[in-house]
C-alpha cells in the first residue's frame, strides 16, 4: 500500500502560530482575518491615524502579529500573541485566562470592538484634517430588510437591521446556500395587527452585501420533543 505524503510549503510552515494556552480559537480567527487582504490593508493604510491613539491598541497589536506572521521566530510570535490577548482582555474580561473559548464569540467581539473604535478615530482624524474609514464597515457590514406580513389582511411593514455576520441552522446533508435559503425563508410569528389578526409572516432579505460575508454554522439545535440541545 502506498503511503500518502503531505508536503507543506515553507510559507505554510512559517505562518503557523504557537498555542499559548488553549488559544486555538484565537489563532484560527486571527489567521482568517489576516488572510483577508482588503481588511488588513484598510487597517494598515491608516496607521498614521491610529498609531498614537491609546484606544486603538488592539489595532496596533493586530498589525504587530501581521508583521511577524511569516517569521520563523516563534519566540516573537509567542510574545506578540500574548500582547494581543492582554489587550483584548482589557475589553473582554472573560478572555484574560487560559481556558478554551468559543471562536465565533471571540471573532464577533473583536470585530465589534474594532467597529466601536470608529467614532473616536473619526474625531481624531477630523482634528488632523483627515478622514477615517472603519475597516469593519468597509468589509463585513451589511443590512438586512425584514418584512412582516399580516396573514389576515396582508398589510406589510418593514425595517432594516445592521449586521456583521449571520448564524445559520445546520441543514442535514445541506449546503451553505441551502442554509441561507432556510434563514431567508418566511417564518410565522405572533403579532397583533390593527385588523385583529394575530399571525404574521416575517421574511428577511439582503438590502446590501459585504465584501466578506461571515457565516456562523450552529453546532446545536433545540429539539421540539425534549427541549434539549441536540
Amino acid at each position: 500500500m502506498n503511503e500518502l505524503t503531505l508536503t507543506l510549503s515553507p510559507l505554510c510552515l512559517c505562518v503557523r502560530f504557537p498555542n499559548i494556552g488553549n488559544s486555538c480559537y484565537m489563532n484560527s480567527c486571527l489567521q482568517s482575518l489576516l488572510s483577508i487582504q482588503d481588511f488588513i490593508c484598510d487597517i494598515s493604510c491608516q496607521k498614521d491615524l491610529w498609531s498614537s491613539v491609546p484606544e486603538a491598541q488592539l489595532l496596533r497589536r493586530l498589525i504587530d502579529i501581521r508583521d511577524c506572521r511569516e517569521s520563523t521566530d516563534y519566540g516573537v510570535k509567542n510574545s506578540r500573541l500574548w500582547s494581543f490577548k492582554r489587550a483584548f482582555a482589557t475589553y473582554a474580561l472573560d478572555y484574560g485566562d487560559s481556558r478554551q473559548k468559543d471562536a465565533h464569540e471571540f471573532l464577533m467581539l473583536l470585530v465589534n470592538h474594532i467597529q466601536m473604535m470608529s467614532p473616536h478615530l473619526q474625531q481624531h482624524a477630523a482634528v488632523l484634517g483627515q478622514s477615517y474609514t472603519c475597516p469593519v464597515e468597509g468589509n463585513f457590514f451589511f443590512q438586512m430588510e425584514n418584512t412582516r406580513t399580516c396573514k389576515s389582511c396582508g398589510v406589510q411593514s418593514s425595517h432594516k437591521e445592521d449586521f456583521t455576520g449571520l448564524s445559520l441552522d445546520l441543514v442535514p446533508e445541506g449546503s451553505i446556500m441551502g442554509m441561507l435559503e432556510v434563514y431567508l425563508k418566511e417564518k410565522e410569528l405572533e403579532f397583533r395587527c390593527e385588523c385583529g389578526g394575530m399571525i404574521s409572516g416575517m421574511e428577511s432579505s439582503f438590502d446590501s452585501l459585504p465584501r466578506v460575508l461571515i457565516l456562523h454554522l450552529k453546532r446545536f439545535c433545540i429539539t421540539l420533543q425534549s427541549g434539549e440541545a441536540a
